[in-house]
């Protein structure tokens, strides 16, 4: 542990993974995005060919609704269906442009990607075929410590992520300041963009505040670490192939998050060896 915490999140040091039985997670995402939209699913009430295989892969609660995507003229909007299990606890959106999966009942890793290999077939059992390939695979872990541990902040998380809480206040109140970082593993293709990397944020943000459009503002300040890894490329739509891509980007989201944190955040958070 004394090599990761010198060397850094991005080295090859070992790190054992440690389950935090309270872990301060808002919600857990992985969203793959199509190099060729699927848009035949979305045509001609093909929703019924779409919620027997995800009812059988688990989500037999269908939602059905819409989205504005980025990048589209305002007003202008695409399909979206929603796939629940029985508890609404897990969810799988899928839209002619990517299949996400999110939870706020994240347990651990293994779980999570059987549920995306299970999502990822009963969306080629609906296409009868092989889903066009992705273009990209992210991994999202979102945390949130509230105001009862803000007061330990300092205590819980390495310096670094202190961010305005550093900052003498004399005769000032800190009230928020977030902090945003990002981080490339590859040469980018085109010299500008980030095709394989992580971006995070992190630091005190107010009552309130809106983290993401999956997770619910909350009536009080609170410290944020939202992180996001990913990988562009051209993938086949399999979930052995996808499964190992989503592992490598996530495995690489758990080591950022516990190099930001310390021995005194995992004992805080109910962490066991």
């Amino acid at each position: 542990m004394a090599r990761f915490e010198e060397e850094g999140p991005f080295s090859a040091a070992p790190l054992e993974d440690v389950k935090l039985e309270h872990a301060p997670l808002v919600r857990v995402l992985a969203q793959i995005r199509f190099s060729g939209a699927i848009v035949a699913l979305f045509e001609d009430n093909a929703i019924t060919k779409v919620a027997g295989p995800f009812s059988e892969a688990g989500y037999p609660l269908l939602q059905l609704g819409e989205q504005l995507p980025e990048g589209l003229p305002p007003g202008l909007r695409v399909p979206r269906w929603v796939f629940q299990n029985e508890d609404k606890s897990w969810q799988v959106s899928l839209t002619p442009e990517f299949l996400a999966l999110d939870t706020g009942a994240y347990s651990d890793r293994t779980d999570f990607l059987r549920r995306l290999r299970g999502a990822v077939g009963a969306l080629n059992i609906a296409l009868g075929r092989p889903a066009p390939s992705a273009s990209r695979v992210g991994f999202r872990y979102i945390n949130r410590i509230g105001a009862t541990d803000l007061a330990d902040l300092r205590r819980l998380v390495r310096s670094e992520f202190h961010g305005g809480l550093a900052v003498p206040e004399g005769n000032a109140r800190f009230v928020s300041g977030l902090s945003e970082a990002v981080f490339s593993f590859g040469p980018p293709p085109d010299g500008r963009s980030v095709a394989d990397g992580l971006q995070a944020r992190w630091g005190v943000v107010p009552p309130g505040w809106v983290l993401d459009v999956s997770t619910p503002p909350v009536a009080e300040s609170s410290w944020v670490l939202d992180i996001d890894s990913f990988r562009h490329g051209t993938l086949p739509i399999n979930g052995d192939v996808l499964v190992g891509v989503t592992r490598d980007v996530s495995d690489r989201a758990y080591r950022f998050f516990r190099w930001a944190t310390n021995a005194a955040f995992l004992e805080r958070f109910g962490g066991a060896r």
